[in-house]
């Protein structure tokens, strides 16, 4: 009975201060809910494709002998065949391939540019290049015979003037010496994948090149990379298929190997959560000032509510019936422009970002519907909760005073 009457009450005085307040309140809950949508999409876009591209060159797991360091030529491993074979009948082991490094130098007319090639087998798995190729395709090692064909960054072929189909000296220090090596390879293809530093220091070749010209026996390798099903899952997968290895190898995730780029990567989740919580405390004061608004103009409505014998509760509850309201239709607001900013960004790619600085060439967004749900759900707990504060401050109004306000 009471809220039919405050409803009544508040038609007949609702000003248009009032309404601009409630359209205001509106847009802000709206503002912080798109807010907080874009920010989870945005740093989860983030992390995905940041981690995609660095698993994608290097897979999730490498394994190398015990001595090696990060030198770009390794200490050689056995290519031992029921060895690759345990390592991919693993439980969370997806693929598994090996490799091989040799520093050199690539030489045009005009041009020299120091790089690192990677031998690769018949095994390698070219999805992720083949995702990046810009021109030309990606190495075809499938018969018996040694192909004198290299896979370059888009970066590399711009310095060097290089196009699919030129030919290209590599040069190679031999034991360290002052004699050199050299081979005569032609470009096969030209990929681009947005890690710059990495992109115009990496080349693909033929693994058997690199044996010759290491020294190596054919069964010699730089390591293996492993790719797994669940990345969540990384740490317990090297202790499984560390206890798989000889004692002289020796198994590490990329996180260990990049320990910079993840902690980037994780800095902004926790900067996600930081925003997240400001952003919604932010949401939660504009509906306080909002609700403070609305029982000051109403003043006199809640005197003849509590003199037609209306509980203190009652009145409050007509208070944070309107709150929840307006806290509902900004949320709906918030959801249509956040949810439709992320799918134009996904799809256009309107918001572009510097790529040498970035990795990615525009601002990735991941839409996670749980996100949404989460974001949706503890926005309105909190807002609504922390509203009960305010609402309070009906219990202090004097039905003779308040229908005397003016």
């Amino acid at each position: 009975m009471e809220l039919f009457i405050a409803k009544r009450l508040a038609q007949n005085n609702t000003g248009s201060f009032s309404s601009a307040i409630i359209k205001i309140a509106i847009m802000a809950v709206g503002l912080s809910i798109c807010i907080l949508i874009l920010t989870a999409s945005i740093v989860e876009g983030f992390q995905l494709q940041i981690t995609e591209k660095i698993f994608g060159y290097w897979g999730h797991i490498q394994v190398l002998h015990l001595t090696a360091d990060q030198a770009m030529e390794n200490v050689p491993i056995y290519n031992d065949p029921e060895l690759i074979d345990a390592i991919r009948e693993e439980n969370g082991v997806k693929h598994a391939h090996v490799f091989a490094n040799k520093a050199g130098i690539l030489k045009t007319a005009d041009n020299i540019e120091g790089v690192v090639l990677r031998g690769v087998s018949t095994d390698y798995n070219w999805s992720f290049f083949e995702e990046h190729m810009i021109e030309g395709s990606v190495l075809n090692l499938s018969d018996s015979l040694g192909h004198r064909e290299i896979l370059i960054s888009n970066s590399l072929a711009k310095r060097l003037k290089l196009k699919v189909d030129d030919n290209i000296i590599v040069f190679f220090a031999k034991d360290k010496s002052v004699n050199t090596l050299y081979r005569k390879l032609k470009v096969k293809g030209i990929y681009h994948t947005g890690l710059e530093e990495y992109d115009r220091l990496f080349c693909y070749v033929d693994i058997r090149h690199i044996q010759k010209l290491n020294g190596w026996a054919d069964n010699q390798i730089s390591g293996v990379e492993i790719f797994v099903d669940e990345v969540n899952q990384l740490d317990s997968a090297v202790v499984r298929i560390e206890n798989t290895l000889p004692y002289m190898y020796r198994a590490q995730s990329l996180k260990d190997v990049f320990p910079n780029i993840f902690d980037w990567v994780n800095l902004t989740v926790t900067n996600k959560y930081i925003v997240i919580i400001l952003v919604t405390l932010v949401a939660a004061f504009n509906m306080i000032t909002v609700l403070l608004i609305l029982i000051l103009e109403r003043t006199k409505m809640v005197g003849i509510l509590k003199t037609m014998g209306a509980m203190d509760w009652n009145v409050q509850k007509i208070f944070l019936y309107h709150a929840i309201l307006i806290t509902l239709v900004g949320v709906l607001l918030g959801n249509i422009l956040g949810i439709g900013i992320s799918y134009l960004q996904s799809t256009y790619g309107i918001i572009s970002l510097p790529e040498e600085s970035y990795y990615l060439s525009a601002v990735p967004v991941h839409l996670n519907w749980w996100n949404v749900f989460w974001i949706n759900i503890g926005a309105i707990i909190t807002i609504n909760l922390i509203l009960v504060i305010p609402s309070v401050l009906v219990k202090k109004i004097s039905p003779i005073k308040a229908i005397r306000f003016n």
